[in-house]
């Protein structure tokens, strides 16, 4: 997220690299530590360009919180229909230990019950990777390309990368920006 974050500041952006925890906080919590992060902006846009997690955690706020709402929404290998992996291995207790309170919302379950976003959005996901044999077709190590869809996403594109590499892909941090001042990715349509 570095490259992403030091691109918005060379655009002109103000930035908030807002850190959560998904071990120590659930989706909730976190999206109130992010909406009081972001209470300075009052009567502001905002645009979101989110990784993994983040996504979700944007998602909630939205659903609760329409500031912003002229804003747009980037979303890079987002479970948004939540992750096969999760669903199988949520109720262990290694699974437990590593996902903490967030784990559970991970599973389809808790992904799908958030609602699209109330704003513009597109969605990257990642096909560079095959190690996972828990995720479901193309995927980027971590989540599927089909766990990352949401039908009202504006543009939804797909790049070789891997889940840890998309954020600070020179490709994916262009496209984010271009999509937040546009509308558009600039990319080529997945074949």
């Amino acid at each position: 997220m570095r490259r992403l974050w030091r691109e918005g500041i060379r655009q002109g952006y103000e930035v908030v690299y807002f850190r959560y925890s998904g071990l120590r906080a659930d989706l909730h919590s976190n999206a109130d530590r992010l909406g009081a992060a972001l209470s300075r902006f009052q009567g502001r846009r905002v645009h979101f360009i989110t990784h993994s997690y983040g996504g979700l955690i944007v998602r909630e706020l939205l659903e609760r919180d329409q500031r912003g709402t002229e804003g747009r929404v980037v979303m890079i290998g987002t479970p948004n229909q939540g992750s096969h992996f999760a669903q199988r291995w949520c109720r262990t207790l290694p699974y437990r230990l590593i996902f903490g309170r967030g784990g559970p919302q991970l599973t389809p379950r808790g992904a799908r019950r958030l609602a699209e976003p109330a704003l513009e959005f597109g969605i990257i996901a990642g096909t560079g990777s095959d190690i996972n044999p828990y995720t479901v077709g193309a995927n980027d190590g971590v989540v599927g390309v089909s766990e990352t869809y949401l039908p009202g996403a504006r543009e939804f594109r797909t790049i070789d990368g891997g889940h840890e590499e998309l954020p600070n892909d020179p490709r994916v941090v262009t496209a984010a920006y271009r999509f937040l001042e546009t509308g558009t990715f600039g990319l080529d349509p997945a074949p």
